[in-house]
């Protein structure tokens, strides 16, 4: 979202020209790692694009360094010693949500934890409204650009661009705020 923000409003404004080159590098740096496994064929391309970026970044926020920025470097290194891209942003996306269940535990927070998500897990699959198909109508455009970016470990991500979506929860229009179709309430 933010990157469309950049190319849409400040790129053509001329403004911040070297901070949104370095934001446009942090951009193809995560292109890159979520492509998976497919990513062991642009490890060159990922080495120098991470190498670029840590020197832009380091340049044009020096009081920002921090050792986590440096590893991130010998990360590329791995990629190619044990010929996986493995990584963490699963995890590091339930890391807000594991913390809000962690302070209401007070004893064994891992089975604690795991319990909570199974539960959650079962009752995603109870939900018969899981399953339910979801469709796109309107003008439907397909963007074979995001194709590579949300195939995951070579699966082939077919991703399109519609004006409207039908759900369980009802159909949505682009540019119509989603409180004002939410037929049930939160």
């Amino acid at each position: 979202m933010l990157d469309a923000f950049i190319d849409t409003v400040l790129a053509p404004m001329e403004v911040l020209s070297e901070h949104l080159q370095c934001f446009k590098l942090l951009c193809l740096m995560f292109a890159l790692l979520r492509m998976g496994d497919r990513c062991l064929d642009r490890l060159d391309l990922l080495r120098n694009t991470m190498y670029e970026h840590h020197v832009m970044f380091m340049r044009l926020y020096p009081s920002c360094g921090k050792p986590k920025l440096h590893y991130l470097r010998h990360v590329v290194d791995c990629f190619a010693y044990w010929k996986r891209c493995l990584n963490c942003f699963s995890t590091e996306r339930k890391h807000r949500y594991s913390k809000k269940i962690a302070s209401f535990v007070f004893n064994r927070m891992t089975k604690s934890l795991l319990a909570h998500d199974l539960c959650h897990f079962f009752d995603l699959a109870k939900d018969p409204t899981t399953f339910t198909e979801t469709r796109i109508q309107g003008i439907v455009k397909p963007l074979p650009a995001l194709q590579e970016v949300f195939g995951m470990r070579g699966a082939v991500v077919n991703v399109f661009s519609a004006t409207i979506i039908s759900t369980v929860m009802g159909n949505f229009h682009k540019g119509v705020r989603f409180q004002q179709l939410y037929k049930y309430s939160i």
